[in-house]
């Protein structure tokens, strides 16, 4: 803006000399200065042209920054949501892990006490017998019975662990069908326990044959025993 106004003035100072009639070579000296100072002007505008389009580009480049700024704050945010969601999930397998492992320990621990129980738990003798004494014990042990005596003891004796147990008796006849199923549940008060069952003979449909006797406690077979039923003596 001042150098605008030098050059104004100059040309005044000019026009002025040249209506005085000043000599020619300050007039020269004061037209060429004119012409630098008009030159110069000439060089500033072009300059500043050049830094109107500079600026212009520069804000377009802003603008272009600011926007991929914009875009990679979207992805970001988009990753650290996923990284979020990944994270949730990660604990929430963290976490089933843990349960299954405590449910795969505690079944471990389950097998191990079935097994120990069962080790524990022992089928001592298995006895058909016609007859039980006083004290509630075998006084035979056959292996061929006749109808003709109309019923048999089956008698069991076990080593057990002091809990309810439930002892079943499964009687199969000659065609290897299930006449009777008995079972009886009982806590015993010492480690070894009797346990007996009676079965009568029906003559309208047990069959002569070789019949099989099994045995389970709480569900797991433990022993079983055969013998042949006969029509007659």
């Amino acid at each position: 803006m001042q150098k605008n106004r030098t050059i104004l003035l100059l040309l005044l100072f000019t026009c002025c000399l040249t209506l005085t009639g000043c000599k020619d070579p300050e007039k020269e000296q004061a037209l060429q200065e004119v012409e630098e100072l008009r030159i110069e002007l000439s060089d500033i505008e072009d300059s500043l042209a050049k830094t109107k389009k500079e600026k212009k580009s520069l804000k377009s480049q802003t603008d272009e920054l600011a926007e991929t700024l914009e875009t990679t704050e979207q992805q970001l945010n988009e990753k650290n949501d996923s990284y979020d969601t990944l994270k949730q999930n990660f604990a929430k397998i963290e976490k089933e892990n843990d349960s299954l492992k405590n449910k795969i320990e505690n079944l471990q621990q389950e097998l191990e006490s079935d097994i120990q129980e069962q080790q524990t738990n022992e089928l001592l003798g298995l006895v058909l017998t016609t007859h039980i004494d006083k004290e509630g014990l075998p006084l035979d042990d056959f292996d061929s019975f006749f109808m003709e005596k109309k019923h048999f003891y089956i008698f069991s004796k076990w080593n057990l662990t002091k809990k309810e147990h439930t002892v079943t008796v499964k009687l199969y006849d000659g065609t290897g069908k299930l006449r009777k199923q008995i079972p009886r549940t009982f806590t015993p008060k010492t480690p070894t326990r009797n346990a007996r069952c009676l079965y009568t003979i029906n003559k309208a449909l047990d069959k002569p044959g070789k019949w099989k006797v099994e045995i389970y406690l709480d569900g797991h077979k433990m022993g079983e025993k055969n013998f042949i039923l006969m029509s007659e003596y």
